[in-house]
């Protein structure tokens, strides 16, 4: 085969989406959809005085290379989780079970003490699923008295036959990076 563009994919172009003036967007993941769509997910800086705001993104195209306007908010779903701390939430992965359509994202959140990984978990519609850990989020705090750690959800993986969701740490481990085992999806 040859690489190039698709000219039956948004008419063989690239692919734009504005945010708003200042907003720039930094993609650091891109997975196919099971509808046949596009998710492209990644960290999002817009601006806010005094310094601007750093929020979690995730972007769905239809199979043809438009916006999916019924995906999100008219195609986009940013999460703000602005938690005490500095306005710099990073995401670093995302993972889609091609079952479900489940979005499962991982990265970094700021706290007024630390900062924490988490996981958060989407619909395939690009809603935040409430039902998920702790309202659609899991935390992971390696402290018993539940203070948040210096740790980053570096990047995420589904088991396709058990649907095992697999998380990997890193932050301030005697041994380096953790894996932690989250849970079994249905």
């Amino acid at each position: 085969g040859s690489l190039g563009n698709d000219p039956n994919w948004n008419s063989g172009a690239c692919v734009a989406y504005d945010l708003g003036t200042g907003a720039e967007m930094t993609v650091r993941r891109v997975a196919p959809a099971p509808d046949g769509g596009v998710l492209v997910a990644g960290s999002v800086l817009q601006p806010a005085p005094p310094n601007g705001d750093l929020n979690w993104f995730v972007l769905k195209l239809t199979s043809s290379g438009g916006i999916d306007s019924g995906f999100g908010f008219f195609g986009v779903r940013v999460m703000a989780w602005n938690l005490g701390g500095p306005l710099a939430d990073r995401l670093l992965d995302m993972a889609v079970d091609r079952r479900s359509g489940a979005i499962f994202l991982v990265g970094e959140v700021p706290f007024s003490t630390g900062r924490s990984g988490w996981l958060a978990k989407l619909s395939a519609a690009g809603n935040l699923d409430l039902a998920f850990g702790l309202g659609g989020y899991q935390s992971f705090t390696l402290d018993a008295t539940g203070v948040p750690l210096a740790t980053s959800a570096a990047a995420v993986a589904l088991d396709p036959v058990t649907g095992t969701i697999w998380v990997a740490l890193e932050g301030d481990y005697v041994l380096g990076t953790h894996l932690a085992q989250t849970g079994v999806e249905p």
